[in-house]
């Protein structure tokens, strides 16, 4: 296993690997003055849709002449590249969720008492489920105010995914009149459940999983962990951080008396899963995917990828166990499941209960 990674926001990475196709369709629009003023980039989460986005950002925000460019490329140690790493540039608006109103509060009094939040302090923090409208209508008042240096004004919501419906209604009238020589960004890991209304207004940039050669470069050559994360470089840096690839690998061996349940093994499985945010969201994420590579054995597809013996010998015997419909309709009930437990503040580790045990009697 690889050793730690160590986390490099999207902002602060100066460094995209693999989305050669996408630099060059925007660096085209650019060059031939047709620039669109929304884009939408998409693909799956973790890949670098945002590092793009923030690398896109610093190079029209600290270059001289973007119109000649062959490549998006910026000096780093450029007062302008510094000030949006450290979030302070005055022409990048980031719209993401925001703080609970009770950490709002907290964060500031701690602020206004000069007490210094390090990363450990701010994760103690939480986020609420959704960008609000209040944080979409901060756009208004951002492009309401003269540039401060090259006259270009950009937007990115991270993630469009995440707008409820009135936070996508306020969007949407954003996206009807964007101003002159401003560039909003909307990042999706889902597009399919964007708004129709949305998606038209926009020019769109698809993203794809990095190739192995990429994801070597970026974060290890493990053949296993590559097709476990999917080729997502934040996947798989989470995996690796939060020792999660043991974590489905217990999972995979709980699996080898199928259809018979071990209840002992789920709850000790479940109590690993939700020590943490991050453990819980990449585990679920991971079921689906043995749920795709289940589907795929039962269809006989060609190239399932499986990342070792012991995963395809189990997915090899529950297959012929049930059927195609029986599957697709557990893949929905997770998806039920999750959104329900983070709207109702659930017991995460009662809902692994659930959605393990749920394999035995679907």
């Amino acid at each position: 296993m690889p050793s730690e990674q160590k986390n490099l926001s999207p902002i602060e990475n100066n460094r995209v690997l693999g989305h050669e196709n996408a630099e060059k369709i925007i660096l085209n629009a650019i060059k031939t003055g047709k620039i669109a003023g929304s884009w939408l980039f998409y693909g799956p989460k973790g890949i670098g849709k945002a590092t793009f986005a923030y690398n896109l950002a610093k190079f029209i925000l600290s270059s001289d002449d973007i119109h000649n460019s062959d490549t998006i490329s910026f000096n780093e140690a450029n007062p302008n590249v510094l000030q949006i790493v450290s979030g302070s540039h005055p022409d990048l608006k980031i719209v993401d969720r925001g703080y609970s109103k009770e950490d709002r509060e907290k964060i500031a009094k701690a602020i206004s008492q000069g007490d210094a939040l390090d990363e450990s302090d701010m994760q103690k923090f939480k986020k609420t489920t959704v960008i609000s409208v209040d944080e979409v209508r901060e756009i208004n008042k951002f492009f309401s105010k003269t540039s401060a240096n090259n006259g270009w004004r950009i937007v990115i919501v991270d993630s469009v995914d995440e707008l409820n419906f009135s936070s996508a209604n306020a969007i949407l009238k954003i996206l009807e009149e964007p101003p002159q020589k401003s560039i909003v960004i909307l990042i999706s890991h889902n597009p399919n459940a964007i708004l129709p209304t949305i998606k038209s207004r926009c020019a769109k940039l698809a993203f794809a999983p990095l190739k192995m050669d990429d994801f070597a470069k970026v974060v290890s050559n493990d053949e296993g962990l590559y097709k476990l994360s999917s080729g997502s470089c934040g996947k798989a840096t989470a995996i690796i951080n939060n020792n999660i690839m043991e974590i489905y690998n217990s999972f995979i061996e709980s699996l080898d008396r199928y259809p018979r349940v071990q209840l002992n093994n789920v709850i000790t499985l479940a109590e690993k899963i939700v020590i943490d945010e991050d453990v819980f969201d990449v585990f679920i994420e991971l079921l689906h995917r043995f749920i795709s590579i289940l589907l795929k054995r039962i269809v006989n597809a060609q190239n399932i990828g499986y990342i070792n013996n012991i995963e395809e010998s189990l997915i090899n015997k529950i297959s012929v166990l049930r059927c195609v419909d029986d599957w697709v309709s557990y893949d929905y009930s997770i998806n039920e499941q999750v959104i329900k437990t983070k709207t109702l503040n659930l017991d995460k580790k009662q809902t692994i209960i659930n959605i393990i045990t749920g394999l035995y009697v679907i």
